[in-house]
């Protein structure tokens, strides 16, 4: 499990390496939107372990910013787990939470065969699964308050008190512009009101169904009140933006704010990255 939580000192865009027992393997950046496949397969690593690693390392990151929330979570009292957290991050002053779903997900090269069912099942499972989970935890914490979290062997209270949520969904291969803010949950929204085809991958279709299920009944349990705010709220980001964020972030409310500053704006924005607009 050393894999890629030892990978990145710094952005991924300029070190894209990972180390396993001594061995080194270094993805150009001109490969960097499709190099989880090859350190699966060089480095022998299950699903399981790079997905795991992906969460550890996500945590490690943002310890910097702040107690990072992360585990199972229940009814208070209650033994029935109702889902689990990948890593949770509060402001200082409780009026925003942001809570981040890693999909790692590398593919062989004939499993991704970038044609148009491989994409739609890429995002189906990196996307719009981790936006339900999102959206579950959500509802939850609106609903009951107060959750408990099963950290470090034992459970911790979480309490939503208002707080606004930050939904953010992380994957470690890019889709480019769907990452853009905006663009996430334009898709979300659309992904609610269409159609879902079964042809000509039937199970594909019922997997987008019964997503497509889950997600309109969060929404409606959440109310219709914030559910614009909730879609317009959701983002989507690749393994390097989403180093970039925290890297140029010193605490979870800047974070928070350059958040915000990235959903008003329309574009993600961080200092790593000399091409785009800094905070004023």
């Amino acid at each position: 499990g050393d894999s890629l939580r030892s990978a990145l000192g710094g952005n991924l865009n300029s070190r894209p390496v990972v180390e396993k027992l001594g061995r080194r393997l270094v993805a150009p950046r001109t490969t960097v939107t499709d190099y989880t496949g090859e350190v699966q397969r060089r480095l022998s690593l299950s699903p399981h372990v790079l997905a795991t690693d992906f969460e550890h390392f996500l945590r490690e990151k943002l310890s910097r910013l702040g107690p990072v929330v992360h585990g199972d979570y229940f009814r208070v009292g209650q033994k029935t787990k109702l889902g689990d957290i990948d890593a949770l991050l509060p402001t200082s002053d409780g009026s925003a939470i942001i809570v981040f779903e890693c999909k790692a997900m590398a593919e062989l090269p004939l499993e991704w065969s970038g044609g148009y069912h491989a994409t739609l099942e890429y995002l189906r499972r990196v996307f719009l699964k981790s936006q339900e989970q999102l959206l579950r935890l959500e509802k939850h914490l609106q609903k009951e308050g107060t959750l408990e979290v099963f950290q470090d062997g034992q459970r911790k209270p979480l309490t939503l008190a208002g707080a606004r949520v930050f939904r953010v969904s992380t994957s470690m291969r890019t889709f480019g512009a769907l990452h853009r803010p905006g663009y996430s949950g334009a898709i979300l929204s659309h992904f609610c009101n269409v159609k879902m085809a079964t042809e000509p991958s039937p199970r594909l279709g019922v997997s987008l169904t019964n997503h497509q299920a889950e997600i309109q009944q969060h929404l409606k349990d959440l109310g219709p009140l914030g559910m614009n705010t909730r879609l317009r709220e959701t983002l989507f980001i690749d393994l390097s933006w989403m180093d970039a964020l925290i890297a140029s972030s010193d605490s979870a409310d800047n974070l928070a704010e350059r958040l915000d500053k990235s959903l008003e704006r329309a574009i993600l924005i961080s200092r790593v990255i000399p091409t785009e607009p800094d905070l004023p």
